[in-house]
């Protein structure tokens, strides 16, 4: 109990850091997490009555379980209360404003950001509303940094719904795979969600020449996103 409840804590320590820290730490504290429950049941039934132990052994076992099903269908609930709220106003205080003092061109990367929000967070409707109403805007003036948002929102909504086929035409709508296109923001933003939906659908190759690209590209200078050796493009 001693080693997992350790590792417990010290995972946290390499998280987002090098990758095989973490494996080292998380494989440790998997075999030392084993026993835990071995260890929990001998010493519940070395001081509870022994014509209660079967009893006592069920109801430990029916907590555990009843915790993490607390756990795992209480946390999305709290993060949708908390986690969301905030950004959600700042995002839509942006459209109005713009409506009240004129701002008609500023509009458009406001509604855009509201889209990619609404995909981020699995609202299907929403993103596709929005994303309709800023392509029926921007592709008829030729406003192609808003086309890209939409395309953006569009393929990362795509991926949270597990349509890679979609989300590999969305993103590449942006920047074809195997290229990097010049002055198109979300052409770095979209490259691991480009390599993920190509490996998703059989294409490998494009895969592989994508993350070339972003490494010829030298994202790395201008980016935090790791695309090294122990990068996550490069493993995908």
């Amino acid at each position: 109990m001693t080693v997992s409840g350790t590792c417990c804590l010290a995972v946290a320590v390499p998280f987002g850091g090098n990758p095989v820290l973490v494996v080292a730490v998380m494989a440790v504290w998997g075999a030392g997490v084993i026993a835990d429950s071995a260890m929990f049941s001998v010493c519940l039934a070395s001081v509870v009555d022994p014509r209660f132990v079967g009893t006592a052994l069920t109801m430990q076992t029916a907590t555990g379980f009843l915790l993490t099903a607390v756990t795992v269908q209480g946390l999305p609930l709290l993060a949708g209360a908390l986690g969301w709220h905030e950004l959600t106003e700042m995002a839509g205080e942006g459209v109005p404003l713009c409506d009240i003092h004129g701002y008609g061109l500023l509009r458009w990367p406001n509604r855009s950001l509201q889209a990619l929000l609404a995909a981020a967070r699995g609202h299907s409707a929403e993103a596709r509303a929005i994303t309709d109403e800023v392509i029926g805007w921007a592709v008829p003036r030729r406003a192609g940094a808003m086309h890209a948002y939409a395309l953006h929102a569009r393929a990362l909504d795509a991926v949270g719904r597990g349509e890679f086929e979609d989300a590999y035409q969305n993103a590449c709508a942006v920047s074809p795979a195997g290229t990097i296109a010049s002055h198109v923001p979300h052409a770095m933003w979209l490259v691991l969600d480009l390599v993920e939906a190509a490996v998703r659908t059989g294409r490998k190759d494009e895969a592989a020449a994508h993350v070339a690209a972003a490494q010829e590209t030298d994202l790395p200078a201008i980016s935090s996103q790791p695309f090294g050796p122990t990068g996550d493009a490069t493993r995908a």
